[in-house]
């Protein structure tokens, strides 16, 4: 399926956070670390039904990043995936240049294809605003849907693990 990197923010809730919505999905889930440039490690998430497919995605580059913020745009310039996606929260980010790559947007600006419309104490109801092909190549309609999380987390790491969801077809 897929291996996503996390960049800035609070990029370990939103591993977690990601890891729970995959499981919750039946997904195996192999977690680590991906050093992009020789200095800075990133946190990641690889994930398929076959595990060993998934330890195999884990021994390469992420083919999605999520940049939480505009802190880490020269680091995601060394990743160098012309096919991959970068997923911007775009509450966080002014626009910078940016390597080649797909870009899919969250945050809960009217703008972004991915946002929310309604959020309680731990639930986000979800909006997919702007249809988008996945990962697979399937069209995610525009729809809405709901995600559960742990009381006090970022509603914006809650939207960012979601997007990447979507984007995976999970």
């Amino acid at each position: 399926m897929a291996a996503i990197g996390i960049l800035g923010g609070n990029s370990n809730e939103t591993t977690v956070l990601l890891l729970r919505f995959c499981q919750d999905k039946g997904q195996r889930v192999i977690v680590g670390s991906y050093n992009l440039d020789g200095l800075n490690i990133i946190p990641f998430v690889a994930f398929d039904e076959n595990e060993a497919k998934a330890k195999y995605l884990a021994s390469k580059a992420p083919q999605i990043i999520i940049l939480q913020d505009a802190t880490n745009v020269d680091f995601v310039k060394a990743w160098r995936q012309e096919n991959g996606y970068l997923l911007i929260n775009t509450d966080n980010f002014n626009s910078s240049p940016l390597p080649p790559a797909k870009v899919i947007t969250y945050g809960f600006n009217t703008r972004a294809s991915v946002t929310a419309s309604s959020v309680t104490e731990d639930n986000l109801q979800i909006c997919v605003q702007r249809g988008f092909l996945s990962l697979s190549g399937q069209l995610q309609e525009p729809r809405e849907f709901s995600a559960a999380f742990p009381a006090g987390s970022n509603p914006l790491n809650v939207l960012g693990a979601a997007a990447a969801c979507v984007l995976c077809d999970v």
